[in-house]
């Protein structure tokens, strides 16, 4: 079966619509830079609220390695996701915490993300939660299990799923309605996914 990631959780609502319809994880953006971004003080706040039953993922941006060592040993994430320009030792240290890593990187970077030592790969536009959709065909064969992003809805899970077999699909731009996450959408994406794979 095809997990599912719902990103960018900022507001109560958005665990409430989280813990209705239950993807797989929900994702969690600690970068400053972003509109998405949730601080430590509202993640601590946000965090419990979370079903056990949904993984909870911190969005990383070169972050200094304490901030992530505190936030996971916090309790207030279950996997830490990178989308910068994080190395190998780095990697390392980060799944020496015990959670499970996913490496972010661009279609242009396949060859090294096949070597990378993450648990998961992500693939992604350049930039994260635009919205736009990469050409996934070029994962076709990938032999490792990875994250789809970019783009992804409703309108073309079903193509992703039946074209490359992610293991997961991560949505967030397509899951809102003015900036703000949308229950409906959300409830379609997952439940056409859920009703497609039963």
């Amino acid at each position: 079966m095809t997990r599912l990631k719902i990103c960018g959780i900022r507001r109560r609502e958005d665990v409430d619509i989280v813990n209705r319809y239950l993807p797989d994880y929900a994702g969690f953006v600690l970068v400053g830079s972003s509109k998405r971004h949730v601080s430590e003080e509202l993640l601590r706040e946000l965090s419990p609220l979370v079903s056990p039953s949904v993984l909870r993922v911190g969005v990383f941006l070169d972050a200094p390695f304490e901030y992530v060592e505190r936030v996971v040993n916090g309790r207030l994430i279950d996997v830490v996701q990178l989308h910068g320009s994080e190395d190998e030792e780095y990697i390392g240290r980060v799944r020496a915490l015990g959670v499970s890593v996913i490496k972010s990187f661009t279609l242009d970077e396949l060859d090294r993300a096949l070597s990378s030592s993450a648990d998961y790969l992500l693939f992604d536009y350049r930039e994260p939660g635009s919205g736009r959709v990469i050409d996934y065909g070029r994962l076709r064969g990938v032999g490792r299990p990875f994250f789809l992003a970019g783009g992804v809805g409703v309108d073309n899970a079903i193509e992703m799923i039946e074209s490359v077999h992610p293991y997961a699909l991560d949505s967030s731009s397509k899951m809102e309605s003015d900036g703000w996450k949308d229950e409906e959408k959300i409830r379609n994406f997952i439940g056409k996914v859920r009703d497609y794979e039963r």
